[in-house]
């Protein structure tokens, strides 16, 4: 990565996404993991990734239509929250 893209990516991280640490995430399914069997999630807030590890067959399904169609995920305490920022 080149010193501008890294300084782009800090720009955005500071100045249009709120801190993980302090942010009242708000998630949204944008796809899946087929070999963990797991929901991919991402704050709107502040664009760090989670993830869903056990969804119900009917979450897994609707979740195939999330990378054309993204939907808010409201069951906060099933969200197992990651370390990378999607940016």
């Amino acid at each position: 990565m080149s010193l501008f893209e890294k300084l782009k990516k800090w720009l955005l991280l500071k100045i249009f996404f709120d801190d993980p640490a302090t942010c009242s995430h708000e998630w949204e399914v944008y796809s899946t993991a087929l070999n963990d069997g797991c929901l991919e999630l991402q704050c709107k807030k502040c664009a760090i990734a989670g993830t869903v590890d056990d969804p119900t067959k009917s979450e897994w399904k609707k979740a195939f239509s999330a990378p054309e169609s993204p939907y808010l995920w409201n069951e906060m305490d099933r969200v197992k929250i990651g370390t990378a920022r999607l940016v």
